[in-house]
């Protein structure tokens, strides 16, 4: 027998077999062993994606219907949008995911992402990507100089 829960009109049941990648295998079959209730909904595909806008903005969205919310965006559905006074706007990139919150986690991490490396990104420029995600501020530990060595006859600096 499976229990089962309700979620307003979907039924979602869930057992003590998963079958799933090795990592996530694991941390649910941890979870379950300490009979914690886990329910993974993969009922969608989603996607999280990247659009310019006319004045040259970028927009970064999650949603599990990427041509119904690109009508929506470029007819200005809903006037409070971001995209709504900055139409046309252009699809640059997409990704799918298989869960809702790994999509969630990742449309966040982009959104902190400089002009840069969301262009590299919709690009596919790959190398650019990686580039631009190394630490480049003065205090980044790969401009770190090792203090060169004193003959102790210098005065301190203060």
């Amino acid at each position: 027998m499976r229990p089962s829960t309700t979620l307003g009109m979907t039924t979602i049941s869930y057992h003590k077999h998963v079958v799933l990648g090795s990592a996530r295998t694991t941390f649910i079959k941890n979870l379950l062993d300490k009979n914690l209730v886990l329910v993974l909904i993969s009922m969608n595909t989603y996607y999280v994606y990247l659009l310019e806008c006319k004045d040259g903005s970028y927009y970064v969205g999650v949603t599990n219907d990427l041509e119904r919310r690109m009508l929506e965006h470029k007819t200005g559905f809903d006037p409070t949008c971001y995209t709504f006074s900055r139409r046309p706007v252009e699809l640059k990139n997409y990704l799918t995911f298989q869960y809702i919150s790994e999509a969630i986690y990742f449309e966040k991490k982009i959104k902190k992402w400089s002009r840069a490396k969301k262009e590299a990104f919709f690009k596919k420029d790959w190398n650019l990507l990686r580039e631009k995600a190394r630490c480049q501020n003065s205090s980044s530990h790969n401009n770190y100089q090792k203090p060169k060595e004193s003959s102790g006859d210098e005065t301190p600096q203060f």
